[in-house]
């Protein structure tokens, strides 16, 4: 079952990089060595980080297979001091949306199906602003048990 994470998590990461520069412009994979996602090395912004996912609950099909659904979490983070607009996190929440939403299995990576959704933009005050939404995908996968 590890491959079908692993399968999927690279198949969101590939898509979210197919997105920089035009739309993000850095893509970052989970660090379990940094708890706080502001605490990273973050290069240029929009910048998206993928988490890893929670497995949510297998479906029976059959005695042996089963249907498995994953939920990941990326992050976006925007400097807000370069937000300029309200429309300008809507096209970016948007474009982030429809890059998932457009491809309904991520290449086959995700054979179930896939069901993104965006979470509502939150301010955040560190030693900077910023402004932070996350795209969520619940990735389904079909696994037949050995």
């Amino acid at each position: 079952m590890a491959e079908i994470e692993t399968t999927v998590k690279n198949a969101i990461k590939a898509k979210l990089d197919s997105l920089v520069p035009a739309t993000l412009k850095e893509v970052q994979m989970d660090d379990f060595k940094v708890s706080d996602i502001f605490d990273r090395d973050i290069g240029a912004y929009p910048a998206a980080i993928l988490v890893s996912p929670n497995i949510d609950r297998s479906e029976v099909i059959t005695n042996k297979d089963n249907i498995i659904e994953f939920t990941y979490e990326v992050i976006i983070i925007q400097k807000a001091d370069d937000v300029t607009s309200t429309t300008q996190l809507e096209e970016l929440r948007g474009t982030v949306f429809r890059t998932f939403d457009n491809d309904p299995t991520l290449g086959g990576a995700a054979d179930a199906g896939v069901e993104p959704s965006i979470s509502p933009t939150t301010r955040v005050d560190r030693a900077k602003s910023y402004i932070v939404f996350s795209l969520i995908i619940k990735a389904k996968s079909f696994y037949t048990r050995p």
